[in-house]
């Protein structure tokens, strides 16, 4: 008896090789309603997700009040959890473990960053990689408030692109926070006002300033892009803040198919639960 093989959308025969691509045959039309099963996918496993979480918070409701009695969540988040609607947001788990920085790495980023400095002075801007031109317009205080909580529910996995010696510090970003100051600062005065906040533990193959505690540079000394950037999971949380009068957050750092850490947060209170 010989097998037959159909595409899944025009119920066209497909021959045995074309099934080791997929179950959709190559016409376009297949092709694309094979991209709109996986999405569909996607959006369900994120409701999955979603679903997942609420459980977990209404399994651990007797704990919360436990947690209160014991000092352990401030009684006005109590409040508003029985009062409010919560944002939910599933964010990236920065799985990494935190490892004394080698003398090295240290090193390697203060030579980085006198090079920087010396091509500024001298105008050479395309001496080194430019990772991001433009500082884009800062948050409103809500969501800088609340997507700094969401961050540290994931405690930095987008960090680990800064990984080697660079800290995505940049030509166009040191520019900008040598012009923001109010006198003019030496090489040596640079190199010591960044190398006070290179912390002594940092996340092990990760950017050198991803301290236990986050970041251990301020705002105003950090790189564009990590000023700019913010992953998918950050800005689908943006978009819920936006649409909603709540600011109470239920969050999740997810690893694979399990939940690693929870937060409930808003914007004058930040609880963890393990």
């Amino acid at each position: 008896m010989v097998l037959k093989y159909y595409c899944q959308h025009c119920r066209e025969e497909m021959h045995y090789i074309d099934t080791t691509r997929g179950k959709f045959c190559q016409k376009p039309e297949c092709q694309r309603a094979q991209v709109q099963v996986v999405i569909e996918q996607k959006t369900s496993k994120r409701k999955e997700n979603h679903k997942k979480l609420f459980s977990m918070f209404e399994a651990h409701q007797k704990d919360l009040v436990g947690l209160e009695s014991r000092h352990e969540i401030p009684v006005k988040l109590l409040e508003s959890i029985e009062k409010n609607q919560p944002i939910t947001a599933l964010l990236p788990d920065n799985n990494n473990r935190v490892t004394e920085l080698p003398e090295a790495r240290k090193e390697n980023f203060l030579s980085h960053l006198k090079a920087l400095f010396n091509d500024i002075k001298k105008g050479q801007k395309n001496a080194h990689k430019i990772y991001v031109e433009e500082l884009e317009e800062p948050l409103s205080s809500v969501e800088s408030t609340l997507l700094g909580k969401a961050c540290a529910t994931c405690k930095g996995y987008c960090c680990n692109g800064g990984g080697s010696h660079h800290a995505f510090q940049d030509y166009p970003s040191l520019q900008h926070y040598l012009s923001t100051q109010a006198a003019d600062i030496t090489e040596d005065q640079l190199l010591e006002s960044y190398g006070s906040l290179i912390p002594s533990k940092s996340y092990h193959n990760s950017c050198i300033f991803q301290g236990e505690l986050g970041c251990t540079l301020p705002s105003d000394m950090r790189s564009f892009t990590c000023n700019n950037y913010r992953c998918s999971s950050l800005t689908t949380y943006r978009q819920d803040i936006a649409k909603s009068d709540s600011k109470l957050t239920y969050a999740a750092a997810v690893d694979k198919e399990s939940i690693s850490r929870v937060t409930i947060f808003d914007m004058q209170d930040f609880v963890q639960q393990q």
